[in-house]
């Protein structure tokens, strides 16, 4: 997807429903047949083995569901494999450094 799906933005950032729609029309290999880069390349049509067949995984259409907690989402990927995952990111994830990030307002509860 980072270097076929032309409607996001690669590894800055993208939206997930263009990115599920991608899924659902165009389908993807898997990183056993392409590896992932860090960096945005030229869309491939075979795998890196060019021994290996180049098979595509779609999204099924009316498939998605929305989970919130941590149990679904484990059952989901329990289930089904793969999720989408978005994340709200706000201002302070620049100053992110390691661990676990928690965006905090900064009042306190409790």
């Amino acid at each position: 997807m980072i270097n076929c799906d032309y409607e996001n933005y690669a590894c800055r950032g993208g939206f997930a429903i263009t990115a599920i729609e991608f899924l659902m029309n165009e389908g993807t290999t898997d990183s056993s047949c392409v590896d992932y880069i860090n960096d945005q390349d030229t869309c491939r049509f075979q795998c890196d083995n060019t021994n290996d067949k180049y098979l595509k995984y779609y999204c099924k259409p009316n498939s998605m569901t929305i989970n919130t907690d941590v149990y679904s989402i484990q059952r989901n990927i329990y289930n089904h494999g793969s999720v989408v995952v978005t994340v709200m990111v706000y201002e302070d994830i620049y100053n992110y450094k390691g661990g676990i990030y928690e965006y905090t307002t900064g009042e306190r509860i409790g």
